[in-house]
């Protein structure tokens, strides 16, 4: 989607400049660098940039479309709205019509690069169990890792100061005795 975002920018900015200076813009593309290496279009012939952009364009929408066609239509437990100005989106998040003030959670969306999106789809079963599971791995650490370690450790410091130096054994040079 963002690819198509881009292109349809640059058709835009192609049409405009048409519109500018009426004639068709071009623009240097080699084909067989476009994909893998885009920085050596310079070595290209020059094409119509409306009629590329177009192509480009058409093909991109025939991708997302085939893409939405492909995947599931589950219903997710979550939603996305879009606003088109601040004080809209401001009053929706305050907003809330509804008897059951706990049916409903209204936040400001995130950004969507910040989305994971397979996650929308989790269902509060899974949500638990996951959950769950995390708080026994946590609890595990702490009581077979931590505690044990904890306990070695204030044993060694207390028995060192309490056990009496062997008097057979000499007195290394770095502790006095």
């Amino acid at each position: 989607v963002t690819e198509r975002e881009v292109v349809a920018r640059k058709l835009q900015h192609a049409v405009l400049e048409h519109k500018k200076k009426g004639e068709r813009p071009r623009m240097r593309y080699n084909a067989m660098f476009a994909t893998k290496l885009p920085f050596l279009q310079c070595c290209g012939g020059k094409i119509d940039a409306i009629e590329h952009f177009t192509a480009a364009l058409i093909e991109l929408n025939a991708k997302i479309a085939a893409e939405q066609a492909r995947t599931d239509r589950e219903i997710a437990p979550a939603g996305f709205a879009s606003f088109k100005t601040l004080a809209a989106a401001t009053a929706a998040v305050q907003t809330l019509q509804t008897e059951d003030p706990l049916a409903w959670s209204v936040t400001r969306a995130p950004a969507p690069a910040d989305v994971y999106w397979n996650n929308l789809r989790v269902d509060g079963k899974r949500k638990t169990v996951v959950g769950l599971v995390i708080s026994a791995i946590v609890f595990a650490l702490i009581f077979f890792w931590s505690i044990p370690c904890t306990a070695i450790v204030t044993f060694g410091v207390y028995a060192g100061r309490a056990a009496p130096p062997c008097p057979a054994l000499p007195c290394p040079a770095h502790v006095l005795c």
